[in-house]
Formats: structure tokens, sequence, C-alpha cells
């Protein structure tokens, strides 16, 4: 579910009616992303009507509400990823970003451009960043190059982008401008430790059982489209 910044509407991916996944096997059609109010009769289909039942689209938004990203996850070992720019109208077409590649692609769209996690060329995976204007191939920026530690999880902030690391069966956890140039690592309490920093390290805690987490303050991360209220400030309810 990925909701609009008005706070008044929302996208969201669910498996289709019984009537449409009649005569196609047991095995349920994708997750079809439509926008408006869960389960209304009167949400549009914006995406995935005619692929494959064992795709599975996963819709994201930037957080001013202009780039709509839906990931189709096709399988353990691939991915594909399709575009809809938001300020040129809710019903302009969607543009292939990463198709008919056997490679993973994992989208982060912010409000400048859209980045992308991928193993594509990079088993150990790399990070581009993309104009929205120019999300073809060719125009990719690559950010964080394929390096000797396998990436496995990006934090793209408003400054900085933290970056988790997996070296030597642990976490290495390090700080890059937009740009990509190193800011130096981030120094975990011992060796042997799995990060997962999740959008945060501006502050660090201990729990009694030895565990530390990273966590990163975000603004701006509720978005939201379809009658809702908020409920305190981490939790909302949709009626």
């Amino acid at each position: 579910m990925a909701w609009l910044p008005d706070g008044k509407s929302f996208y969201y991916s669910r498996y289709p009616s019984r009537a449409r996944s009649r005569g196609r096997g047991a095995v349920p059609l994708a997750h079809l992303p439509s926008r408006g109010r869960q389960g209304s009769k009167t949400d549009k289909l914006i995406f995935g009507d005619g692929r494959d039942k064992t795709d599975v689209p996963q819709v994201m938004i930037s957080p001013n509400g202009r780039a709509l990203v839906v990931r189709v996850h096709m399988g353990w070992d691939k991915s594909e990823v399709y575009l809809r720019d938001l300020s040129k109208g809710m019903t302009s077409p969607f543009v292939e970003v990463a198709v008919k590649t056997p490679a993973l692609f994992d989208p982060i769209p912010k409000n400048d451009r859209l980045y992308i996690q991928t193993n594509d060329g990079a088993p150990r995976y790399k990070l581009y960043a993309i104009d929205y204007a120019k999300p073809e191939r060719a125009s990719w920026k690559e950010v964080l190059p394929e390096s000797k530690d396998v990436l496995s999880q990006v934090d793209v902030l408003k400054n900085e982008i933290v970056v988790t690391y997996m070296h030597d069966a642990s976490s290495r956890v390090e700080r890059f401008t937009l740009d990509g140039k190193s800011k130096g690592a981030i120094a975990l309490p011992r060796s042997g430790l799995r990060a997962s920093p999740g959008c945060t390290t501006a502050r660090r805690s201990s729990s009694p059982s030895r565990r530390t987490s990273f966590r990163i303050r975000c603004t701006g991360s509720i978005f939201a489209r379809a009658r809702a209220r908020a409920v305190g400030s981490r939790r909302r309810e949709v009626q």
C-alpha cells in the first residue's frame, strides 16, 4: 500500500476477485495495484491486468507524490520496475524502467530521483540513480559500484546514503554522499553483528539482549489517499 500526500487516497495491491480467478487454476493471480478506497467496487485497476498469475506487483510512491513505482516480483531471481510520472496526470502511461532482464531490481523512489539497487552485472549489487525525466537505462548514473562486500541494504536520506554491507558473515555500515562519495564507516559495538539500519543511524540504543539498533528518523513518511484519519503519530486508521 502506498499513500499519496493529500491523505485522501492510496494505491494498493490485492488479489483479484474470485470471478476473475475462475478457470485459472488453484494459484491466485498476481496482486493488482489499484487506486482508491481498498476493497471498493469503484477502484480502478491501473496495472497488472493480463500478467502472469505468478507475478507479484509491489506498489510504492515518492514522498512528494510525483512518482508512482511498481516493482513486479517474478520469482526469487528476477524483478521488473515500472514508473508513472503523476505530475503528467493520474492516467499518464507507465514507463518501463527495468524489464526483460534476468536480475533483481529494488527501487527506492525519492522526490528528486529514483534509486535502484540491482545485481544486474554485479553479483554483489550496486546502486544507480535515475532521473525521472530520463528513465532509460543509458541515462542511469552509477552511485555505488560493486565492491568486495555484498551491498545488502540501502537507505537514502535527505543529505546522505546509509548502506549495509555483508563482510565476513557480519555487517559493515557506511555513509555516503548522494553522489556516492564515502563519508566513513559507522562503528559497530563489536564484530559479528548483523546490522539493519532501516532508514536510520541518527540514534543508537542497546537492549538487554545486547542487540544494537540504528535508527534514522525519516520525515514525510506517511503517504495517503483514501478516507483516513490519523491515530497517534505512528498509526493510521482507514474508515
